[in-house]
């Protein structure tokens, strides 16, 4: 396999993750959580039966024909997310990363931007009017920052590399390899991390690790200071040239030639300090020692892709007031575009190392699902709206391949996927009253549920949202505020490896062989996400 697929894995040579924790990712990927305008936020982006936003152009095709006049609008957007992060209890009460940290992000971009001109054709049955526009909407933004901080007596991230580089000749470990992960164990080598001992060239001791009086190797007395650090940035938006028809003010119909692009940039954190370097001798060749004071490792990788697909929509308004909508979008097949990179260093009281790998590219292909979404709304005249959304997609569906299609790298990968993921359901609610004529105030509300089989319905996400939309003649200024809260994520930011010692037949002394498994007493981080939006949207209808 020429590469371990980072998107499931994501930075697992740089900082590993449970499975499921490192899955979420995958979701940048295929995930739509429709951001729109400042109005369609307002109203939980439940716009699949009622449309006449340049915003709910990507949710509903249709929209842009429901309005008789052409419109444009810009709408500018700010992000505040809030994680807070700390280590959960082991079986005897004890705790890796114990500090409660709570860290703060903010962004800022562009969610919405667009114009539809709308053509009337002096009919009053077949084609009304139609409507062609060009529009750019935000389907995701992906922010977050998580940090977390506290000690571990027993425990090591060089621990988790030490083991699974076993079996590895320190000569192979070098950036020729197509295998990147090998460079990242290469930069943990240079820095000092990781070293061989026993003049064995196949095996690896932690720069934080000492040898006993027994023979077993173990993390130095006295434990350490360790800090985690998760940052990720980046967004999806998609690009969609629309058409649209009014057909007898009965039937409203649209379509989308859409183009998503992705940039998605995570990087992971590791450090770790000697609480006291005394406590951790290391025999040098020669016969000095030095005493190991700290260790880190970074991995960042970057991603981005251009994908191609279409939807298409249906509004219908079989009486007054009551408006029926569905919109079903094709699979969207990506061009991706891939960098991964590592840097490892290392300080003793004597000296001081460090070292970083060549940045690896990479480029395969990903398809995501096909999504289908359905709406009912009901609008009072002028005075008052409300409207529902519900949406599936099917996340097991998703594929990953090689440019050639005729590679199998990604097989296992695409069978964990099936096996693991299911539908994700999408419930949208909004609503809006006008007062005065000038005035709208608007609320929304939405539910997403997991894509994981096992936990479909209890990690949901949840967001609430509201906003004021204000009118001058033909000019329009929205704002709108939502809150998405997320499910608790679980983070394991290294492995504690099970372990047998065998005796090194050169020399008589015991050494660690892996058992392929890892003790259940991996530190663990439990993280809390909210993530805040603001939205101001400045409209003009013609």
């Amino acid at each position: 396999m020429k590469k371990i697929l980072s998107i499931i894995i994501l930075c697992a040579g740089c900082v590993s993750l449970s499975a499921q924790s490192a899955m979420v990712d995958y979701f940048a990927f295929a995930d739509n959580d429709a951001e729109g305008s400042a109005r369609t936020l307002a109203m939980g982006n439940a716009f699949t039966a009622l449309g006449g936003d340049i915003g709910a152009v990507s949710i509903q095709p249709a929209s842009s024909a429901v309005t008789r006049n052409s419109m444009i609008a810009l709408t500018g957007g700010m992000y505040i997310g809030v994680n807070t992060a700390q280590g959960t209890l082991f079986s005897d009460g004890t705790q890796n990363f114990e500090n409660k940290v709570r860290n703060r992000g903010t962004d800022f971009n562009i969610p919405s931007l667009g114009f539809t001109l709308n053509f009337e054709t002096g009919r009053s049955r077949g084609i009304v009017n139609w409507a062609v526009g060009l529009t750019y909407n935000s389907s995701s933004t992906y922010m977050d920052d998580t940090y977390a901080s506290g000690s571990g007596s027993t425990t090591s991230f060089a621990t988790q590399y030490a083991v699974d580089a076993q079996g590895w000749d320190a000569s192979t470990l070098n950036y020729n390899d197509s295998y990147a992960n090998t460079w990242m164990y290469d930069a943990l080598y240079n820095a000092g991390v990781l070293s061989t001992y026993d003049g064995l060239t196949d095996h690896y001791v932690g720069a934080s690790e000492i040898f006993n009086s027994d023979g077993t190797i173990s993390v130095g007395h006295g434990g350490l200071d360790q800090i985690y650090m998760r940052k990720v940035r980046g967004g999806k938006a998609i690009y969609d040239f629309n058409f649209s028809m009014n057909v007898s003010n009965l039937v409203y119909l649209g379509m989308n030639l859409s183009v998503p692009q992705i940039n998605y940039t995570q990087s992971n954190y590791i450090y770790e300090e000697a609480v006291e370097p005394l406590n951790f001798p290391i025999q040098m060749t020669g016969g000095s020692t030095t005493y190991f004071q700290s260790a880190k490792l970074l991995g960042e990788m970057n991603s981005s892709l251009t994908g191609l697909s279409a939807k298409f929509g249906v509004i219908v308004t079989p009486f007054a007031g009551l408006r029926l909508g569905a919109a079903v979008a094709t699979p969207t097949s990506y061009n991706i575009k891939e960098t991964n990179y590592y840097a490892a260093g290392t300080t003793f009281t004597s000296s001081s190392h460090s070292s970083e790998s060549p940045i690896a590219s990479y480029e395969y292909r990903f398809r995501s699902p096909m999504t289908a979404n359905f709406g009912l709304a009901y609008v009072l005249g002028q005075t008052a709206l409300i409207s529902a959304d519900y949406e599936i997609c099917n996340y097991g569906n998703a594929k990953f391949s090689t440019s050639d299609f005729t590679d199998t790298s990604f097989d296992s990968v695409n069978e964990s996927i099936s096996e693991t993921l299911t539908s994700m359901h999408t419930f949208r609610v909004g609503g809006e009253l006008r007062p005065l004529s000038w005035l709208s105030l608007r609320a929304g509300y939405n539910f997403i549920s997991s894509a994981y089989k096992t936990v479909q319905w209890k990690n949901g996400i949840h967001s609430a949202s509201f906003g004021l939309g204000f009118t001058a003649g033909s000019y329009t200024f929205d704002i709108a505020a939502r809150g998405k809260f997320y499910p608790t994520e679980y983070i394991t930011p290294y492995w504690v490896p099970a372990v047998e010692y065998a005796t090194n037949s050169s020399t008589g002394n015991t050494i660690r062989k892996s058992t392929g498994s890892y003790y259940n007493n991996s530190p663990e981080i439990g993280v809390d996400k909210s993530v805040w939006s603001v939205f101001f949207t400045l409209g003009w209808k013609f």
